[in-house]
């Protein structure tokens, strides 16, 4: 802060004139008490400028007279006319002495006034919020906002910002950043109104997202069973089965089915022909003929899931998916953790042969010029063919995805094993979903 004392009124405007041509004034922050005076007879010009290096300085330029009067109450005004001395003003101090601070609190107790890093001025209510600066930007800002830094540090959303903060909002494309929280958190109706619309538009938004997510299911199920969409409507199946789940309108239904209330097992089982499970039953089984073995279910048409990529040794469940075909996934699949009807299987020994299956490893390790290098040269030790690699890191780890053919599951135990002696992998798995 610096306070400048000169002789008349006329220095006073003047000087408050050079100064704001050598610098950069800061918006809302010029208050005029000489020309309006305050009821306590306090006068005196107010401003404040910021630096080249965004460093704001607050300047009070006043006469003697006001300096007297700011300094010593409102009887100095008569004192100083009378040319009293300054040990009957200290006295008058003690006695009605407006300290400085209080005037500050006054002056700018409703608002603050906070910065861009390039110097726009954000004005804001007492004690806002980053989410208050970021909205004063623009709405996009705020609502694609994943964090922030207040005077070169990094802050929370939650951070009350003071006078003279200079802000820098991060964004990224795509990211939702409002939540319910943010409206507590809050302290400008500017931004408490638009979270509160943005908040009302996701609802609507995810509902929709959610009626036609269950719709994709109900397709995807429907023509795993090869039942046409026109038939399950034409005939009313669509309506029996929004009764069947206590759903009285078919959006209900499709609502019910995106959010996960109705699981994809429960609609095959709605919609599978019952002749169908019959069948399972009925049919034998011949071990030579086939790779993987369905007890119940020989002659079935059996495919392994390509989301875990079952392999031989893994132990394996089916999961029917149409009149005629049987998925294969590993017992651990995530796509089937919720299945409440799945069948026994399990790989046909006598029938493995030259059988070659994709598996994708990951590895962590130090991220060096020597990882890559040693992990290439453990596969060209071993039998085993390389064909996929990509390689990814962060700060000093690196995360390497291997996709390798393999016979077994015997092969893919031995090469993890090799592969976590090396000095420089911290850990290595078999990915399965």
């Amino acid at each position: 802060g610096l306070r400048i004392i000169c002789q008349t009124k006329q220095e006073c405007y003047s000087i408050l004139g050079l100064i704001h041509q050598a610098y950069t004034p800061v918006s809302g922050r010029f208050k005029d008490y000489i020309a309006i005076k305050k009821t306590n007879l306090y006068q005196s010009l107010h401003t404040a400028i910021i630096d080249k290096n965004n460093i704001i300085y607050e300047i009070q330029i006043r006469t003697y007279e006001m300096d007297q009067i700011a300094e010593y109450g409102i009887a100095a005004h008569y004192l100083y006319k009378e040319g009293s001395k300054k040990d009957s003003l200290s006295k008058l101090y003690q006695l009605e002495q407006e300290p400085y601070e209080q005037l500050e609190a006054e002056i700018f107790e409703s608002s603050i006034y906070t910065y861009t890093p390039n110097q726009k001025i954000i004005k804001l209510p007492q004690n806002a919020s980053v989410i208050d600066f970021a909205y004063r930007i623009h709405s996009s800002v705020a609502e694609s906002m994943t964090g922030a830094i207040v005077n070169g540090n990094i802050q929370s959303y939650e951070t009350p910002l003071k006078n003279g903060d200079i802000v820098k909002i991060n964004t990224k494309k795509g990211f939702n950043a409002p939540t319910k929280e943010w409206l507590d958190i809050a302290k400008s109706v500017h931004a408490i109104k638009k979270i509160k619309s943005f908040l009302k538009k996701q609802n609507y938004t995810k509902e929709y997202d959610e009626i036609k997510y269950g719709n994709e299911i109900l397709m995807n199920c429907l023509k795993e069973l090869n039942i046409s969409p026109n038939e399950l409507k034409q005939k009313g199946k669509l309506q029996e089965m929004g009764h069947y789940f206590s759903y009285e309108q078919e959006n209900q239904l499709l609502l019910a089915i995106g959010q996960k209330k109705i699981s994809k097992a429960q609609i095959i089982k709605y919609l599978t022909p019952k002749e169908f499970v019959v069948k399972l039953d009925q049919q034998g089984i011949n071990y030579n003929e086939q790779l993987i073995v369905v007890p119940g279910a020989n002659g079935i048409k059996t495919v392994l899931a390509n989301c875990c990529n079952p392999i031989i040794g893994d132990k394996i469940v089916g999961k029917v998916i149409s009149g005629v075909a049987i998925k294969i996934h590993h017992k651990d699949c995530k796509n089937i953790k919720n299945e409440k009807y799945l069948i026994d299987a399990y790989f046909n020994e006598q029938f493995i042969k030259n059988n070659k299956f994709i598996v994708q490893l990951v590895c962590f390790g130090d991220n060096d010029n020597e990882l890559l290098s040693n992990v290439i040269d453990c596969f060209n030790k071993s039998p085993i063919t390389i064909s996929n690699f990509n390689a990814s890191s962060y700060d000093d780890i690196a995360k390497l995805l291997i996709d390798i053919l393999v016979n077994d599951k015997t092969e893919v135990d031995e090469i993890i094993k090799q592969l976590m002696m090396l000095k420089n992998i911290s850990d290595v798995k078999r990915k399965i979903n």
